[in-house]
């Protein structure tokens, strides 16, 4: 007999067992399919998730059980890092046990009790769950119920948030296992297919939710919320949601496109796979103004908490859409010409406009979401009382303004007026020239920092070839490009120990996967100046124009010396100072790249290095200019 609980921790109705494996500590949640309770797995001295479906009363055939006994074999061998894992699935005459992975942050539920998440946020998370379902998909396993309960988040230890799904599986296996629909759902968020009774999960139902869960997030709640079920499938189903940006006014426009699309009622009208839905999604550029910022809570940032609660929730009653700030009332041009052509005083989609702010009211607000103050004007029903005390105070700022941004002016006219031969000697520091190599000095930049992570995206058009270190050392593991059009070989430039760095501030990011590069090596692991890394690359055989070779490395209070050698033998030097801890992206270019020959690039510690520090080469892209 399968191990189980000791009669009377959990359930009535549940068997003795022989032994007590899974010790109960607390009763996490209850939903539709029973309790979820977190234990403690007393042989291999860990804690889990233990739920137990007990079966319907009558009896089922052995075609039935077969078909219950291979789902759960199916789940119980599938794994991926964004969802949770599960551990066992214990089958007895009394029904299934699911034994999973215990894991401690907060379900998209509970965060949105703090308010909407960021843009960024959201495109991650997006990316994390089409990872996830994309996989599930792949092995036949459709989820059929996301909701906000369903997806957790986690915190990196660099910076933003790792989402997993909780829950894939369980409607189905609990269907199968009491008998009867088990809906664990939250109907605002359920694909109107699944409204009908034998309604079956598929991949544009999962991309349904996925939309939703995106849509929610964005908003901080759902405008169909305490609708009736009936009210929101036929909702759906004649296109009333209203669009996104009716919310959050200044989304990224292909983003806000995205995901109305995944959000379209009709099965037509939304992407025709998953496939298709996670190109359109990586072909989306967008802005990540700080990465830690930018994934926590608008109001708020991280909420820590126990086990992820299960239960359907959607955050709000209902969602009013932003209120767009009233135009700020006109001044009177003390230097309007100068002021005309000044592009700072124009805010953009990303800027805030400094005379008006939306604030969000907290989640679970009934009445209207936004509310506008206007600074100097008081209340939000007031207007602003330009009597002749303050208009003359409004002058005086203004004249103010007006004389500074005459002298900005006066300052930009003499940079474009210096002679020629100024302006080349500063064209000549931007960019190291060379025959047959362009050194883009101007163009080298930290693309990550401690409590930063970049992100570079390999999926560009222009890409030909890369390699990123994901190993412990140069001859460990590495990600390549499928059927690359160029040959890239790495090796070492010196004796010195090489170890696995899990906390590098950059990952790369083509065809929907992740990639984080993880060499590193220091002086207390006997590098030395000099030391370092060369990356030997042999042009496409085709090749035409001009090659640019994107060098990713970190670096910590070291410069490097570059030097890249030519089919012919010739060996261009030049060098990178020091920048911030971080990653640095060294591009440089190969005018009149030969075909089918090879370019060797050596990149190693400056010659000035001296005492602590560390580097560690993360990856090469080479591209066609």
């Amino acid at each position: 007999m399968v191990l189980k609980l000791c009669a009377g921790t959990i359930d009535q109705g549940m068997s003795d067992p022989k032994e007590d494996r899974y010790k109960i500590i607390k009763l996490l949640s209850k939903d539709a399919a029973g309790g979820m309770y977190l234990a403690e797995d007393t042989m291999l001295g860990r804690k889990v998730v233990y739920r137990h479906l007990d079966a319907a009363a009558s009896e089922h055939s052995s075609e039935r059980a077969a078909e219950m006994s291979s789902y759960a074999g199916k789940l119980g061998a599938f794994q991926h890092p964004n969802i949770l894992t599960i551990y066992d699935i214990p089958i007895d005459e009394a029904g299934f046990s699911l034994v999973t992975q215990y894991v401690e942050g907060e379900t998209l539920a509970e965060r949105l009790m703090q308010g909407p998440l960021r843009e960024i946020g959201v495109y991650r998370m997006a990316t994390d769950l089409l990872e996830a379902l994309h996989a599930a998909h792949d092995a036949g396993i459709y989820h059929g119920a996301l909701h906000t309960g369903s997806v957790i988040r986690l915190a990196r230890a660099t910076s933003g948030y790792r989402c997993l799904i909780l829950d894939l599986g369980l409607n189905t296996l609990a269907t199968m296992v009491k008998g009867e629909d088990i809906h664990i759902a939250d109907a605002v968020l359920l694909a109107p297919e699944l409204h009908d009774d034998g309604g079956e999960a598929d991949a544009s139902a999962d991309l349904f939710m996925l939309g939703q869960l995106c849509y929610t997030a964005l908003a901080g709640g759902h405008p169909f919320s305490g609708r009736s079920d009936e009210d929101c499938a036929s909702a759906h189903l004649a296109g009333e949601l209203p669009p996104i940006t009716n919310y959050v006014p200044d989304l990224n426009l292909d983003f806000a496109a995205w995901v109305m699309s995944m959000c379209a009622g009709v099965r037509d009208d939304r992407p025709a796979t998953i496939d298709e839905a996670t190109e359109a999604l990586h072909a989306i550029k967008v802005h990540d103004p700080d990465a830690k910022l930018a994934t926590a809570a608008v109001p708020i940032a991280n909420a820590t908490g126990p086990m992820a609660k299960v239960t359907p929730l959607t955050p709000v009653v209902q969602v009013a859409p932003v209120v767009q700030a009233a135009p700020v009332m006109p001044v009177s041009p003390v230097v309007p010409t100068v002021v005309a052509t000044v592009p700072m005083a124009v805010p953009t989609a990303k800027q805030s406009v400094p005379m008006a702010t939306v604030k969000q009211a907290p989640i679970g607000a009934t009445g209207q979401q936004s509310s506008l103050n206007m600074t100097g004007m008081g209340a939000t029903d007031q207007v602003a009382d330009f009597s002749a005390g303050q208009s003359q105070s409004n002058q005086k700022i203004f004249i103010i303004i007006g004389v500074l941004v005459a002298l900005i002016a006066v300052g930009v006219g003499l940079k474009f007026m210096l002679p020629s031969t100024d302006r080349a000697e500063q064209k000549e520091e931007l960019v190291v020239l060379d025959p047959n190599v362009k050194a883009h000095i101007h163009e080298v930049a930290l693309v990550g920092k401690k409590g930063d992570t970049g992100l570079v995206n390999l999926d560009g058009d222009k890409v030909l070839d890369w390699l990123v270190l994901s190993g412990d050392s140069t001859d460990g593991d590495k990600a390549k490009m499928p059927a690359g059009s160029c040959s890239i070989r790495v090796t070492k430039e010196g004796a010195f120990q090489e170890a696995k760095k899990n906390d590098i501030p950059v990952f790369f990011e083509a065809g929907g996967k992740k990639y984080s590069p993880s060499v590193s090596t220091s002086n207390k692991m006997g590098a030395k100046s000099g030391n370092g890394w060369s990356a030997t690359i042999r042009a496409p055989k085709k090749s035409k124009g001009s090659m640019l070779v994107n060098i990713y490395v970190l670096q910590e209070w070291c410069g490097f010396d570059v030097e890249v050698t030519l089919p012919n033998k010739e060996k261009v030097p030049f060098s990178v100072p020091a920048l911030d801890a971080g990653v640095t992206h060294i591009p440089l270019e190969i005018p009149n790249v030969k075909g089918g020959k090879f370019y060797v690039i050596k990149i190693t510690a400056s010659k000035d290095t001296t005492g602590d520090f560390a580097m560690g080469l993360g990856a090469v892209v080479v591209e066609a200019r």
